[in-house]
């Protein structure tokens, strides 16, 4: 009968000290029970040094990055080719030039979004998707109206914006369903739309200046898409990205039905 007590009290002993040991061992290895999550300026300072570091985990971020520039530099020169032989001396085109820079902006940052995506999209919970989904589309909406619309008026900048944001929003918000659809459609309506209003509103106002403002701002929040998509899914999952001849090719066609509308399409009486 002592023996069976004797046990009892070796086992309620050891448990008693396991806690105790696993405390021990943590302190030992420098890690703190009570250690708190890094702030969030904290953590996107982490995130840029990885990103800029070399780290291998940022390796598919890296890769977006280096396929953007190299995307912006090939519209560059395409533009400039273009326009010695085509838009040379193209009656009204000048003033153009500011907001042809902005399409080619605009439909990078937007593809690069839209692959960041593509490369997690079964990873995503039905929230995130949603967020996506919506961020885009507003995004995508607001950058081409306001583009458009500056150059052809309200009513072609409005359809335009709408189109490509309820495209864009649908396209990257349906990895969650009818409701991530829905909400990217709508995000694409609503931007689309304020795009366009919002651009012919300040074209008596100072939209010269406006505008690089308002681009970076969009820009700014695609970036942060970007570092929420790596927060979320990025961890879950190894990332594979579509290949750079697709890449640009979207972000080509983008840029050349944008373009189309502005020189070509139909124009309204208050414009830039």
């Amino acid at each position: 009968a002592g023996e069976p007590k004797n046990a009892g009290a070796r086992i309620a002993a050891g448990a008693a000290a396991e806690p105790a040991q696993t405390e021990l061992a943590s302190h030992a290895s420098g890690e703190s029970c009570s250690a708190k999550p890094l702030s969030f300026e904290k953590e996107m300072a982490l995130f840029v040094r990885k990103l800029f570091g070399g780290e291998k985990e940022l390796a598919a971020e890296r890769k977006l990055l280096k396929m953007s520039l190299l995307s912006l530099l090939l519209l560059a020169f395409g533009g400039f080719f273009l326009y010695l032989f085509i838009w040379h001396g193209k009656t009204g085109f000048a003033p153009k030039i500011p907001f042809l820079i902005y399409t080619g902006l605009s439909a990078v940052s937007i593809v690069a979004a839209a692959a960041h995506h593509r490369s997690h999209k079964a990873e995503f919970t039905c929230m995130e998707g949603m967020m996506i989904g919506m961020t885009i589309g507003m995004v995508s909406g607001l950058l081409f109206g306001a583009v458009v619309g500056a150059t052809n008026g309200m009513f072609v900048g409005s359809v335009f914006g709408m189109a490509v944001g309820m495209l864009a929003g649908a396209y990257c918000g349906k990895c969650c369903g009818i409701m991530g659809v829905m909400e990217g459609m709508m995000a694409g309506l609503m931007g689309g739309t304020m795009g366009a209003m919002l651009s012919v509103m300040m074209l008596n106002d100072n939209i010269a200046l406006f505008m690089p403002l308002f681009v970076a701002s969009c820009l700014a929040i695609l970036a942060g898409l970007t570092y929420m998509i790596y927060n979320s899914a990025g961890r879950r999952v190894e990332r594979e990205l579509m290949p750079f001849i697709q890449f640009f090719t979207m972000a080509f066609l983008l840029v050349i039905i944008s373009a189309a509308f502005m020189l070509y399409g139909p124009k309204s009486g208050i414009i830039i």
